[in-house]
């Protein structure tokens, strides 16, 4: 049996994903989509247009590390249930295991989603079966 791992870590923006990764999962390589948008001299720039390529750029990274032997933690929204099943896919075909991670805080978010974005994400966000639900932590 392999010893690496997937963790998802899902959540509305502002629910703690990123601490809760860093946190709990130091010795995993942690991914997220907001990742991409970090430029060379480490500012943020969000670029709506680009969502859908930081989102790829994610999944494949997480893809080619697990297939490699590493253990890795993605925070991303993954307010839909299909949003995940690709990372779970990969997990199971190279053999290892996973955990979903639901946070359910709602803290400041660092990158001033406006509140009817949030709420929106509340509105659509699906339930996993099998997910581990953090709150306060």
């Amino acid at each position: 049996m392999k010893t690496n791992e997937l963790i998802l870590i899902r959540g509305i923006t502002g629910s703690g994903k990123s601490t809760y990764a860093k946190d709990c999962y130091p010795r995993h390589i942690h991914l997220e989509a907001d990742m991409f948008f970090i430029n060379e001299d480490g500012e943020y720039r969000y670029d709506p247009h680009m969502i859908k390529y930081a989102h790829e750029w994610c999944f494949q990274t997480a893809a080619i590390l697990l297939r490699n032997g590493k253990s890795v933690v993605v925070s991303n929204t993954f307010t839909r249930i299909w949003e995940m099943e690709k990372y779970i896919y990969v997990a199971k075909k190279v053999g290892i295991n996973f955990n979903v991670i639901r946070m359910n805080n709602e803290f400041k978010n660092t990158h001033n989603v406006p509140n009817d974005v949030i709420q929106s994400m509340k509105d659509r966000f699906e339930d996993y079966v099998d997910e581990i639900v953090v709150k306060n932590g």
